[in-house]
């Protein structure tokens, strides 16, 4: 192995470490600020419910969670009052999830609290750094 690879197992380790960190960091900050009606995976449920109709599997597929552990999620909610079931005009089978009014209500207040977790984050990095971090991520991403 020659030095460039070890450089390069160094970046990668180190880069691995931050990321695990940030999150580990990010999801502390939600959790303890979130409403404590609600869990942080309960929340990225709703906000992907949000984004359109959704079945259990779609919602499990989506998100990367087994089927059983988006279907315990969902019943949680469902019993929280947060989303209902309404099954399909077209096959009985299927069974939509979708938010009430409390679920909304839940979502946009909880939303706020994590742009606010967000900017506090973010605000030793200038704008400039910012808008770096920003486009690395949107390259690695892609």
């Amino acid at each position: 192995m020659n030095i460039e690879t070890n450089n390069k197992n160094g970046m990668i380790d180190s880069l691995s470490s931050l990321l695990v960190s940030l999150n580990k960091k990010l999801a502390s900050e939600l959790q303890d600020k979130i409403s404590k009606d609600i869990t942080l995976s309960q929340l990225i449920i709703l906000k992907q419910i949000n984004r359109g109709i959704h079945t259990v599997s779609s919602l499990s597929e989506k998100l990367t969670i087994s089927a059983p552990a988006a279907s315990k999620l969902i019943e949680q909610l469902h019993k929280s009052g947060f989303v209902i079931r309404k099954r399909s005009d077209k096959d009985r089978r299927v069974v939509f999830i979708e938010l009430t009014d409390k679920g909304k209500e839940i979502l946009k207040n909880n939303e706020q609290i994590r742009n606010e977790v967000f900017k506090e984050m973010l605000s030793p990095l200038s704008k400039n750094e910012i808008d770096t971090l920003i486009n690395i991520l949107k390259k690695i991403i892609e």
